[in-house]
C-alpha cells in the first residue's frame, strides 16, 4: 500500500494537484488529533447516579404529593420540566457524543414532563373528564415531541415522537361515542405504515428507529383488533408480515426482515388454531404449525442471505 508521500508525489507529477495543495495536505495529516471521548465506565455510572437520583426525587415528592395545591404541583413539575429542556438545549453544543446521549436523555425527560404538567393542568385546574386529560397531555407532548426531535433527531426522542403520535389519536377516539373496537388498532396499524413510509422516504432519522417503529405498529395493530375476537385481523398481520419480508429483500434492511419473520411465527399459529383447532383437533394444528413454522424459517434463513448480499435497492433500480 503507497504512502501519503508517494501518493503526494503522483499527484503532484500527473497535475492532479500542485505543491502548494500537497504541502497543505502534509500538514493537515501531520497535525495530532486529539478524541475527547467520555470513559464509558463513566459515562455509565453518570447515568446510573442520575437514575438513582430521579428515583430518589420522585419517592420523596409522593410522599408529600397528595398534600400540595394544584398551585405547587404545576409549579413543581413546571420547575423540573424546565430544567430537562434547558439542561439538554445548553449541553447540545458541546461536541462530545456522550454528551449528545445526555442531551438527548435529558430532553426526553423534558418532553414527559410537558405532557405529564398538561395533562396536570387539565385535571386539577379544568377538572376535564379522562379521555380529555389524555388528549390535551397527547397532543401536548405530540407538539414538544416533534420540536425537540427536529432540533435533535435521535432514537429517543423518535420513540417518543412516535408514541405521542399514537396516543393523540387513540386518545381523539376515545370522545366518539362507541366507536368500534377494531379501529383502536386499525389506528395503530395505520401509524404503523405511515411510519415506515417515512422512513423509506428518509424523512425520519435514524432510519433503522424508524423501520423499528413502523415495524412494531404494524404488527401491534392486528393483535389490538384480536381483542375484540374478530378473526380477519390475524390474516391482514400476516400479509402485513409477509409485504415486511418483501421489502427486507428489496431494501436491504435485516430490521424488516427480523420482524417479518416475528410476524410470521405471530399470525400462522394464530391462523391455524383458529380455522383448524376445533376441527381437526389440536394435535394435528400443533403439527400444521410447526411444519409451517419449519417451512418460515428455512425462507427467513434464505432471505436472510439474500438481505446480506443481494444487490441493494439503487442497483436494482
Amino acid at each position: 500500500m503507497k504512502d501519503l508521500n508517494t501518493s503526494l508525489r503522483e499527484w503532484v507529477a500527473t497535475g492532479l494537484i500542485d505543491e502548494t495543495q500537497a504541502q497543505a495536505i502534509r500538514a493537515h495529516e501531520a497535525t495530532p488529533t486529539v478524541e475527547r471521548r467520555v470513559p464509558l465506565v463513566a459515562e455509565v455510572l453518570g447515568y446510573l447516579g442520575g437514575s438513582l437520583a430521579l428515583i430518589a426525587a420522585f419517592i420523596l415528592v409522593g410522599e408529600f404529593w397528595a398534600d400540595l395545591q394544584s398551585w405547587a404541583r404545576l409549579l413543581l413539575v413546571g420547575a423540573g420540566t424546565i430544567a430537562f429542556l434547558a439542561a439538554g438545549w445548553f449541553i447540545k453544543s458541546i461536541d462530545n457524543e456522550a454528551i449528545h446521549r445526555l442531551s438527548s436523555f435529558s430532553w426526553a425527560l423534558g418532553t414527559v414532563g410537558v405532557a405529564f404538567w398538561f395533562g396536570l393542568l387539565a385535571n386539577d385546574v379544568l377538572d376535564s373528564e379522562p379521555e380529555t386529560t389524555a388528549l390535551i397531555a397527547a397532543v401536548a407532548g405530540l407538539l414538544v415531541g416533534y420540536a425537540v426531535y427536529r432540533l435533535s433527531p435521535r432514537s429517543l426522542q423518535q420513540i417518543l415522537l412516535g408514541g405521542a403520535a399514537v396516543a393523540t389519536p387513540l386518545s381523539l377516539l376515545a370522545h366518539i361515542d362507541q366507536p368500534p373496537d377494531e379501529f383502536y388498532g386499525l389506528v395503530v396499524w395505520g401509524i404503523g405504515v405511515s411510519w415506515l413510509l417515512l422512513a423509506w422516504g428518509r424523512h425520519l432519522p435514524p432510519q433503522s428507529t424508524a423501520y423499528a417503529l413502523g415495524s412494531v405498529g404494524v404488527l401491534l395493530g392486528p393483535q389490538v383488533m384480536r381483542f375484540n375476537e374478530a378473526t380477519w385481523p390475524m390474516l391482514l398481520g400476516l400479509v402485513t408480515a409477509g409485504v415486511l419480508l418483501t421489502f427486507s429483500v428489496t431494501l436491504r434492511n435485516t430490521v424488516l426482515l427480523g420482524f417479518g419473520a416475528a410476524g410470521i411465527f405471530i399470525f400462522v399459529p394464530q391462523i391455524i388454531f383458529e380455522y383448524f383447532g376445533d376441527t381437526v383437533g389440536v394435535p394435528l394444528a400443533l403439527f400444521l404449525t410447526g411444519v409451517v413454522l419449519l417451512g418460515g424459517a428455512l425462507l427467513v434463513a434464505r432471505l436472510r442471505t439474500e438481505v446480506v448480499s443481494g444487490p441493494s435497492a439503487e442497483e436494482l433500480s
